[in-house]
């Protein structure tokens, strides 16, 4: 899998949570208030770009480890109390419970297969948060997504091992 395919999956499985804004940090901002009411967003599921490491498996097959790191955020007031933002962690906690579990279920049903496993997941709560100068609270959510690498190399970059020509200059 790739970055698009990567994104693509995680956005599909985020917009089924009605209410939530989602955007990769990054490439583009969000605004928490909404442009022509200018009433606060409920919620906001913010991706930061994911990084991977490569390597091969035990089997031999050239594999992407991808470090997906993803805030599930809903708007507070500046004075709202540590039990309401505490009761708002844990309702976005058990969104970002609800969203590894769906998107775990549907592991198998990538094309190819080509995504293999989640590893390493670990949530962490933030009471307060400020994004654009507006209070948060939520959660942030890491995982490792491990896939297969399925590019083909040769026919999408065109090269192929009888294309390549070596000239060496003896002086």
């Amino acid at each position: 899998m790739n970055y698009t395919e990567i994104i693509g999956a995680i956005q599909t499985h985020a917009e089924q949570f009605t209410g939530f804004a989602f955007v990769v940090v990054g490439e583009q901002q969000v605004n928490t208030y909404q442009t022509k009411t200018d009433i606060p967003l409920t919620h906001v599921i913010m991706l930061e770009p994911p990084m991977y490491t490569a390597g091969y498996n035990d089997a031999g097959i050239f594999t992407k480890v991808y470090r997906v790191t993803m805030a599930f955020m809903g708007h507070v007031e500046q004075d709202t109390s540590y039990i309401e933002r505490q009761t708002r962690v844990n309702v976005l906690d058990g969104y970002a419970s609800a969203f590894v579990q769906s998107i775990n279920d549907n592991a198998m049903e990538v094309a190819d297969n080509d995504l293999t496993e989640f590893k390493n997941i670990r949530v962490y709560p933030h009471h307060r948060f400020s994004y654009n100068s507006q209070h948060m609270a939520g959660v942030t959510l890491e995982f490792d997504m491990v896939t297969i690498d399925t590019f083909d190399y040769c026919a999408n970059i065109g090269i192929g091992f009888m294309q390549i020509e070596t000239t060496f200059i003896v002086r």
